[in-house]
């Protein structure tokens, strides 16, 4: 960009909008550690975000390779959360339906909350419609034992 316009970067940060910023604003507060290349960010308009690591200028390139790389992101393991909300899931069509129904229900909404969306939203509604299902066998066969006395 020319000195009339230069470069004018958004950074998007711990779901704040920071900036704008111009180019060795960027370059110090990334040495500093104050916003990360995996930050995103956005120039000028703020419509389209990437990260920071994608929009910078070539000339930053000396720069970023003296970066250390960013921590990895924390692994959080949800398989025992997730199996659980299929074990009550399953356990609503055959062991007391509102209690296990509720319960998986519950798990798929934590598991919502946590990002684990393909698999909140199928357990929430198979804990749902097998919640239905178990009351609905539990009705008939109450019936059924019913008539046969």
């Amino acid at each position: 960009m020319s000195e009339n316009n230069p470069l004018q970067i958004l950074v998007s940060k711990n779901r704040q909008i920071l900036g704008p910023y111009n180019l060795e604003e960027v370059e110090k507060m990334l040495r500093s550690g104050i916003i990360l290349q995996t930050d995103m960010a956005s120039i000028d308009t703020g419509l389209n975000w990437q990260p920071l690591l994608a929009i910078l200028p070539p000339s930053s390139a000396g720069l970023l390779q003296s970066l250390p790389l960013p921590p990895p992101p924390p692994q959080t393991n949800q398989t025992a959360l997730i199996v659980g909300g299929y074990v009550c899931a399953l356990g609503s069509l055959f062991f007391c339906p509102p209690v296990f129904g509720v319960a998986g229900a519950v798990i798929g909404i934590v598991l919502l909350a946590k990002g684990v969306v393909g698999h909140g939203i199928a357990i929430i509604v198979l804990s749902l419609l097998l919640l239905m299902a178990g009351l609905i066998i539990g009705a008939l066969v109450g019936f059924q034992m019913s008539l046969s006395q």
